[in-house]
């Protein structure tokens, strides 16, 4: 990763580093590749494209396998990628290819899940190994601090922001003389940090601390680092005294916070909690007068009765308003019976108006059949003659045929007749989908079949 600066705007270079803080905006991915050189952290931003996006997709699923598997945290990768500014004119990977032979080997993933072992074998209680939310609120915490709280121990960067908000915070209750604060500097980035606090640890107990607390503001992960230092979390794990943390931000959850007795979101609030804890320790060991008891219990007598009497007017109206409830649905029932009703009977006019249709439609079938069949009696004869086929048997024949053909359409129309109002025996392969389309197909029925169809599909 180091000689990537040096290629910026040439064609893309093969690059590996682990995969960190993957997020998908839009079409576009973007992550951060990671390595460890000389005991730091080094971090090279990330991205790809929609475009590649795609073209990476499609490669790795007919591999049997997918680019969101591919960009998790913790995969050591192998990719392609031209180094280019963003548009903040900072260093970004513009990935177009990633290995099939990425795996869950990165050395940061790696020496984490080890330290969560060791930390395991030193007795770290599992909640606090198996959660990403082991932070405890400020109503939580107060309860987790140690019974005797007179001297604390904070040990973070002199001219840190974290420091200054922490300080801010617990400032009240040093001044009271309630509580003795004492800081111990340490330069979190420097080598020698993970010692100097191991160190700084190692005499909490012999100098009489009932706390220590370890500060740093938030920032990027990787300025973190120390605190997911296995040696820093086995120092705080082996700590003689009880030990907070309060590093980074509420979602920060490093080593050193899991080794911990317990963890704060961020410096403001464990400066808050020990400051609040310390001022109701202070008011619990003054004694009220019994006026004072005796006046707070009128007082709270008052707000009792107060607020039963509300309770009881929030219950009358909870009554008068499931009453009204009550009424309107059983007023919507009706209308919805109503509603029904109507639609039934509209239902059954239209079935009604298509027979009658229908109907209409087969008696002037009939007429039209008969007038044909008389017309050609009448018009036979002559016809046959004009054409030279004037015998009798002739003329007999094509009679009782004719005859015959009107008599089996009469016959197959009167079937159908008798049949009109049983629902057909198939559906429709195309059902009308609402009321509207099965009213329209009612007002346009005119066969037998068409009015067996309506029936069938009847809504109601």
């Amino acid at each position: 990763m180091s000689g990537v600066k040096n290629s910026l705007g040439t064609s893309p270079t093969s690059i590996s580093g682990e995969c960190r803080e993957p997020k998908r905006t839009g079409t576009d991915w973007y992550f951060e590749l990671a390595d460890i050189q000389n005991g730091k952290v080094h971090v090279l931003p990330a991205r790809i494209e929609a475009r590649n996006a795609a073209t990476i997709s499609r490669y790795l699923q007919g591999r049997g396998t997918s680019i969101t598997q591919a960009l998790q945290t913790g995969n050591l990768l192998e990719l392609e990628a031209t180094p280019t500014l963003d548009r903040r004119k900072k260093l970004i990977l513009d990935v177009t290819k990633i290995s099939l032979r990425f795996s869950r080997t990165g050395p940061i993933y790696v020496r984490d899940q080890r330290t969560m072992q060791q930390l395991a074998h030193a007795g770290v209680p599992l909640c606090r190994l198996d959660r990403d939310r082991i932070h405890a609120p400020i109503g939580g915490a107060m309860k987790l601090l140690p019974a005797t709280l007179r001297r604390v121990l904070v040990i973070g960067s002199e001219k840190s922001q974290g420091l200054a908000d922490f300080k801010e915070s617990v400032d009240r209750a040093q001044q009271s003389g309630d509580l003795d604060v004492q800081y111990q500097s340490v330069t979190w980035s420097r080598d020698s940090a993970p010692t100097d606090l191991a160190s700084i640890l190692a005499k909490c107990e012999a100098d009489a601390f009932d706390l220590a607390v370890l500060v740093r503001g938030g920032g990027h992960w990787s300025d973190l680092h120390v605190f997911n230092d296995p040696s820093v979390a086995l120092a705080v794990r082996n700590c003689p005294v009880p030990i907070a943390t309060a590093v980074g931000h509420t979602t920060d959850v490093l080593m050193a916070d899991r080794a911990a007795d317990f963890s704060f979101t961020t410096p403001t609030a464990a400066g808050e909690t020990i400051r609040r804890e310390v001022v109701r320790r202070s008011m619990a060991r003054e004694k009220p007068p019994a006026a004072n008891i005796q006046s707070s219990a009128a007082l709270f007598e008052a707000k009792r009765r107060r607020y039963e009497a509300q309770l009881q007017e929030r219950d009358a109206a909870l009554k008068v308003s499931r009453l009204k409830l009550s009424e309107s649905q059983q007023a919507t029932g009706y209308f919805e019976n109503q509603l029904r009703e109507c639609a039934a009977s509209h239902t059954g006019d239209l079935i009604l108006l298509a027979e009658r249709r229908v109907q209409l439609l087969s008696i002037l079938w009939f007429a039209a059949t008969l007038g044909a069949l008389m017309a050609y009696l009448i018009a036979l004869p002559a016809v046959l003659e004009s054409l030279g086929y004037g015998s009798a048997f002739v003329q007999s024949s094509l009679s009782i045929a004719g005859l015959l053909a009107a008599a089996a359409l009469l016959r197959t129309t009167h079937r159908s007749r008798k049949a009109m109002r049983m629902p057909a025996e198939k559906p429709m392969k195309n059902p009308p989908a609402s009321f509207n389309e099965w009213r329209h197909m009612a007002r346009n029925v005119v066969t037998v079949r068409g009015l067996r169809r309506a029936i069938r599909h009847r809504p109601w």
